[in-house]
């Protein structure tokens, strides 16, 4: 299988699981970059499990981490992969899902 195919179906690999399609979410709502504390309480997850989330998507390259204090904050990456996914979630967002047969 090429190295393009592996790469494009990541990308789909990564906003299948929902945990991470919400992490994303936030990340995109929010003003630059959020911690991992805000991350949890606003998904409704634990921390740990958040934090499980955000490694897979920095290991994807769409995210990456700074230290803010004693706590690790997350932003969106600025490459090719991001821009795929926002236009991926922005057209899920306005599509009615539900019509899709």
């Amino acid at each position: 299988m090429s190295e393009i195919i592996l790469k494009k179906t990541s990308i789909l690999k990564i906003l299948a699981d929902p945990s991470r399609y919400k992490i994303l979410e936030l990340l995109i709502n929010s003003n630059g970059k959020l911690c991992v504390g805000d991350i949890a309480e606003q998904s409704k997850n634990s921390p740990s499990a958040v934090s499980h989330q955000l490694a897979k998507l920095e290991s994807a390259g769409l995210i990456s981490p700074s230290r803010n204090g004693q706590q690790i904050c997350y932003r969106l990456e600025s490459n090719e992969q991001v821009d795929i996914v926002l236009k991926i979630m922005k057209t899920l967002s306005t599509k009615n899902l539900y019509s899709i047969n």
